[in-house]
C-alpha cells in the first residue's frame, strides 16, 4: 500500500471485497480488513475472494488474488477466474494507512472496466446508437449524472420508431389482438408521449414491466428538463432509463424466444 497522503471523503467504513466489487474509480473510501499480513515494515492485502463477472465463463464467478505488484504511488492488484483459471481482473489502487487496520484507497482504474456487461440485447435494441448507450452506461459509472442521462435521453428519442417497432413484433408473437395491434399503427408520426398515451391499454401483460407500459415510464424520464435537476438528480434518471431500457429488451427477446418454443413443441406434438 502506498503511504502517499491523500484527502479521503469521509464516508462509512466497507470491507476490501465491497470495495474492490461495488466502488466506481475516482471514489476515496474507508476500506476495513485490508490486510493478511502486517509488520514494522510492509503491509499486505487479505487474500479474499471477489465475484465478479467473466466473459470467458459469461456470468459470475469467484476470483482469487494471484499477485500483488507495489510500485511507487500505487498497487497493482492481479486476480483470476477460480473456475476457467483464464479471465484475469486487474487493480490500480492507491491510498494511505488509517488507524485499526483501515485504509482510505481509491482505484486509479481496473481492466475489464468497472461495472456490469451490457448485454447484447439492449445493444440490438438501441441499433445504430449502440456506441451512444456505451458511452452513456460509461458516465453512468462514473457517476456523471448529467452526461449520462443526456446519451440516454437522445437514444429514446432518436430511436423511437424502432423501440416501437420492437414492442409490435414482441406483441404480434404472443398473440395480441387486432385491436391491440393497430393501436402500433401511425405511432412513427407522432411525439413520444402521444405514443405511450395510446399504447397504454394495449400492450400484452408479459411486456409490462411491474404493470406499467415501459414507454410511459421512459416519457416520464424524459419530461424532466435537463437543466432543472443537479448531477445526483440526473444521475438517478439515467439509471432508471438504462434499467428500463435492458428490461423492455429482455421482455421482448423472452417473448420471442417463448413463442418458439411454443411453435417448435406445437410442431413436434403435431406430427406425432
Amino acid at each position: 500500500m502506498s503511504t502517499t497522503p491523500v484527502a479521503a471523503t469521509p464516508s462509512a467504513s466497507i470491507s476490501l471485497e465491497k470495495f474492490l466489487e461495488d466502488t466506481p474509480p475516482y471514489v476515496y473510501q474507508d476500506v476495513h480488513d485490508v490486510w493478511g499480513f502486517q509488520s514494522s515494515h510492509a503491509a499486505y492485502y487479505r487474500k479474499c475472494a471477489l465475484t465478479l463477472h467473466c466473459q470467458t465463463c459469461r456470468g459470475p464467478r469467484f476470483f482469487d488474488f494471484q499477485d500483488t505488484v507495489y510500485f511507487s504511488g500505487y498497487d497493482i492488484l492481479k486476480l483470476k477466474c477460480r473456475h476457467c483459471l483464464e479471465q484475469s481482473k486487474i487493480f490500480a489502487v492507491i491510498g494511505t494507512e488509517l488507524n485499526d487496520g483501515k485504509a482510505s484507497m481509491m482505484k486509479l482504474g481496473e481492466y475489464p472496466k468497472f461495472g456490469p456487461p451490457i448485454p447484447d440485447r439492449v445493444l440490438k435494441l438501441v441499433g445504430s446508437d449502440r456506441q451512444k448507450f456505451i458511452q452513456g452506461f460509461r458516465a453512468e459509472l462514473q457517476g456523471f449524472g448529467i452526461g449520462a442521462y443526456a446519451y440516454y435521453r437522445q437514444i429514446v428519442e432518436d430511436q423511437k420508431v424502432r423501440l416501437i417497432d420492437s414492442l409490435r413484433k414482441a406483441a404480434e408473437k404472443l398473440g395480441a389482438s387486432n385491436e391491440e395491434l393497430q393501436a402500433f399503427d401511425g405511432l412513427e408520426n407522432v411525439d413520444f408521449g402521444t405514443c405511450a398515451e395510446r399504447l397504454t391499454n394495449m400492450l400484452p401483460r408479459s411486456l409490462r414491466i411491474d404493470g406499467h407500459n415501459p414507454l410511459k415510464l421512459l416519457h416520464k424520464a424524459l419530461s424532466k428538463n435537463i437543466h432543472e435537476g443537479d448531477d445526483a438528480e440526473c444521475h438517478k434518471h439515467a439509471i432508471a432509463i438504462r434499467t428500463i431500457l435492458v428490461e423492455m429488451a429482455e421482455r421482448i427477446a423472452e417473448a420471442v424466444r417463448e413463442r418458439r418454443e411454443v411453435s417448435k413443441a406445437v410442431g413436434h406434438l403435431t406430427q406425432i
